[in-house]
């Protein structure tokens, strides 16, 4: 199911009186995001509004309003550049975050787009950038977080790392955890939905469990290098988009594909391309276009099996670039399988494609999913 809302993150707004264009400043109190309105004057040129805006948030004394934010503290704006429709940020900072703070980082990504991209309508790509100790770095580096490639767990069976390139030496190298954040919501036929526990001091336990394990225990154990299957939805997010291989409309494929025989598909269905090992001679591309511009979480369904690569390529393309992932179709059981979540505008773009290492094998294209919905 799809609800639709009126902009990427809801905010409460708290104006400020002054004079010139207004803009919508991103903090928090708590974990709830907060707009603090301003009227500054901006320049019309693009690079020079981006620039006056950032130095605004970095600048205004937040803390006097009783909020928060997730940008370092007295950092400055380093360099910034505008290329056809990228932006580049480099902030210079003192400090920074634990590279275990990975939620920290998604949220300083947060406040600087919902912040610009109202004044900046033609930038679809963020790329925030740090100048630390001397030298600038990216947040994949600050976080030690390339997304991508598979390693073997102790039993030699490939699974995916969705954290560190480095996380064979993770203390949780190699072992698979399933974590039940507890109850959650659940639709009554009279009430509607409704949750399973009762407000106990303010607090509900559908909601903070879910929080809890969501936002810290899960990225904490995937960090330090362990397989996290979770029973509850793992993303936020009320809207919901899912685009299969039978899709009308946003599926194509180029080279050889055919349809699969076993069961399990989603929407009963899915779609197979031998592998590959000199090129890439298959693709299957998804394009799921979105009503708002935010962060989604991805993930992807398939039909496991022994004859499926354990390599298979997939590529991600949001608003901050490309990331590839290699995942093994040998294992899992047909469900959502979890990627981690990135920024799009307006659309995102998947690809799977048959290049392997493993000869006379075979790809799965079936379900991209971004979002988790309600129901």
């Amino acid at each position: 199911m799809t609800s639709r809302v009126l902009s990427a993150i809801l905010f409460i707004s708290i104006s400020l009186s002054s004079f010139g264009e207004e803009i919508n400043l991103m903090y928090y109190r708590g974990t709830d995001p907060v707009s603090l309105k301003k009227e500054i004057p901006l320049p019309s040129e693009p690079a020079a509004r981006a620039r006056v805006i950032l130095e605004e948030i970095l600048t205004t004394p937040y803390k006097n309003k009783n909020l928060n934010s997730y940008l370092p503290e007295n950092s400055s704006v380093y360099d910034l550049k505008i290329e056809k429709k990228k932006i580049t940020i480099i902030l210079k900072c003192d400090r920074l975050p634990p590279e275990s703070e990975v939620v920290q980082y998604d949220e300083m990504q947060k406040q600087i787009i919902n912040t610009l991209s109202p004044h900046l309508k033609d930038i679809e790509i963020y790329d925030l950038r740090f100048y630390y100790k001397g030298k600038i770095i990216s947040i994949d580096e600050a976080t030690d977080s390339k997304r991508q490639l598979k390693i073997k767990d102790n039993n030699g069976c490939n699974i995916l790392k969705i954290n560190s390139v480095d996380s064979p030496n993770g203390t949780l190298s190699g072992k698979r955890i399933v974590i039940s954040p507890g109850h959650g919501y659940y639709y009554n036929d009279t009430n509607g939905w409704i949750t399973q526990r009762s407000d106990i001091n303010g607090l509900i336990e559908d909601l903070l469990t879910a929080d809890i394990c969501n936002n810290w225990v899960i990225p904490y154990l995937e960090h330090a290098g362990a397989h996290v299957i979770s029973v509850r939805e793992r993303d936020f997010s009320q809207e919901e988009y899912i685009m299969d291989n039978s899709s009308p409309q946003g599926y194509k494929e180029t080279g050889t594909f055919v349809d699969g025989n076993s069961s399990g598909g989603y929407a009963d269905n899915y779609r197979v391309a031998q592998t590959d090992t000199q090129k890439i001679s298959s693709i299957a591309e998804y394009t799921i276009n979105l009503a708002n511009n935010s962060f989604f979480r991805v993930s992807l369904w398939w039909v496991p099996g022994t004859n499926r690569a354990d390599d298979t390529q997939f590529l991600v393309i949001h608003s901050g670039g490309e990331t590839q992932f290699l995942i093994n179709q040998q294992i899992g059981t047909p469900t959502w399988f979890y990627l981690p979540s990135f920024y799009f505008f307006e659309k995102g773009i998947f690809q799977f494609n048959n290049k392997s290492g493993k000869d006379n094998a075979y790809i799965i294209a079936d379900a991209v999913r971004l979002g988790g919905g309600i129901g």
